[in-house]
C-alpha cells in the first residue's frame, strides 16, 4: 500500500478513536494489522521513549516495551483477532517506560474491520497506574528485581544463602489448551504450595515467565533438593485448579551463594543455566552448581561473574581443542550457554 494512503487512513481512524474514547490520563495507539504500522498518542511517545507518533515495525516495538507474559498473551489475542474469534478485550499490561521502570496499566482494545469484514486495525486505550511496586500481580510475590536486590544485600553483608530456581517444561501446552487466565491460576497455585512447603525457612519470589525463585539462609543443599522434590510431586500428581486436574512438569537449578565477590546477576544466570540443564538433560532432576563433588561448576560460577563485565567482549584461547581436557571443554560450553561468547580454539570455534 502507498505509505501516504496508509497514513491518511490511520490518521482518520485515530482521530475518531481518540475523540470517542476520551484522552484524559490515557495512552492510545491504532495498529494497522496488515502494514505493521501504528500511530501512538503524543503522551505515550513522551513517556515511553518512542521514536515518534508513527511507529513502523509495531510488533517489534511492543515486544520491546511489554513484559514477556503480556506479549505472549497479546500474540494469542492477535491470532484470535485475525481469525475473527475475538473483537474486544480488557486486560492488564506491564509496560516499560523510558526510564526502564515497569508501569502497571489497564488496557482495553477492540478491532476495526474493513469493508468485507476482515479485521484491519486494533484500537488500544491504556490507562497507567504508575510505576509498579515490584510485586507480581498473579502470585502477590515480590518480583525478580526484588530478588536481585535482596540477594545483593545478603551477599554484601557476608551471609550465606542457597538459591532454588524452579521452571516449567510444558506450560506452553497448558496455556494453549486452557488459556492464559487459567495458566496464571496454575502459577499462583504452584507459588502458594511452595510457600506452604517451605514453612517460612526462606523467601519466595516470582521470576521471569513461569519461574519461581526461593532463597534460604538456613536450609542445606539436601533440604532444598527435598523441598523441590515435594513441589515436583505436587505439580505432577496433586495440582488442581477450578476442579480441573493439571499435570505440570518442573525442572530446577540450585546455586550455593556464599562468595561476596560473585554478584547477584551472575548467581541468577547460573541458576537459569542449571534449570535449563535440569530440563533438557536431567529429566527434571535438580542440577546443583558449586557443590562439593563437581568442582568445575564452582569455577564456572566465578567465570560467569567475570565475563558478565561490560568490557569483556570475547574469551579467546590460543590452542587446539584436542589439547584441552574434557572438564575445560565442558566449562567453556557452559559459559557459552549462559552468555553469548565467541570461544576461539586455534582455527576452530565452539
Amino acid at each position: 500500500m502507498d505509505q501516504n494512503l496508509s497514513y491518511y487512513r490511520i490518521d482518520k481512524l485515530y482521530e475518531s478513536f481518540v475523540s470517542s474514547a476520551g484522552a484524559k490520563g490515557r495512552y492510545f495507539f491504532l495498529f494497522d494489522l496488515n502494514e505493521d504500522v501504528a500511530k501512538w498518542s503524543p503522551e505515550a511517545v513522551k513517556d515511553l521513549g518512542l521514536s515518534g507518533q508513527y511507529v513502523h515495525h509495531q510488533h517489534r516495538t511492543l515486544e520491546e516495551i511489554l513484559s514477556k507474559d503480556d506479549m505472549e498473551e497479546l500474540e494469542e489475542d492477535l491470532k484470535a483477532i485475525r481469525q475473527n474469534r475475538m473483537t474486544k478485550k480488557e486486560t492488564k499490561w506491564r509496560i516499560r517506560n523510558k526510564e526502564g521502570n515497569r508501569i502497571s496499566c489497564s488496557v482495553k482494545y477492540f478491532t476495526v474491520k474493513d469493508y468485507v469484514g476482515i479485521p484491519a486495525y486494533l484500537a488500544v486505550a491504556i490507562t497507567s497506574h504508575g510505576v509498579e511496586s515490584h510485586t507480581d500481580p498473579t502470585t502477590s510475590l515480590p518480583d525478580q528485581a526484588r530478588f536481585l536486590e535482596y540477594l545483593k544485600q545478603l551477599l554484601a553483608s557476608g551471609r550465606r544463602a542457597i538459591v532454588l530456581l524452579i521452571g516449567t517444561t510444558n506450560f506452553a501446552e497448558i496455556n494453549a489448551l486452557y488459556g492464559y487466565t487459567f495458566g496464571n491460576r496454575v502459577i499462583a497455585a504452584l507459588a502458594e504450595n511452595l510457600r506452604l512447603l517451605s514453612g517460612g525457612r526462606g523467601r519466595l519470589f516470582r521470576g521471569e515467565g513461569t519461574m519461581l525463585l526461593f532463597c534460604s539462609e538456613s536450609m542445606s543443599r539436601q533440604e532444598v533438593c527435598r523441598l523441590y522434590d515435594q513441589q515436583k510431586n505436587y505439580a505432577a500428581q496433586l495440582l488442581s485448579v477450578d476442579e480441573t486436574r493439571v499435570a505440570v512438569k518442573l525442572s530446577a537449578g540450585v546455586v550455593m551463594a556464599d562468595d561476596p565477590k560473585v554478584d547477584a546477576h551472575a548467581i541468577l544466570a547460573c541458576a537459569k543455566y542449571a534449570q535449563n540443564r535440569s530440563e533438557t538433560e536431567e529429566y527434571g532432576e535438580p542440577v546443583v552448581l558449586k557443590n562439593d563433588y563437581l568442582n568445575h561448576n564452582e569455577k564456572t560460577l566465578k567465570l560467569v561473574n567475570t565475563i558478565r563485565r561490560d568490557e569483556i567482549a570475547a574469551l579467546s584461547i590460543g590452542t587446539r581443542p584436542d589439547c584441552l581436557g574434557p572438564d575445560v571443554m565442558d566449562m567453556l560450553r557452559e559459559l557459552k550457554g549462559i552468555k553469548p561468547v565467541w570461544v576461539e580454539l586455534g582455527l576452530q570455534t565452539i
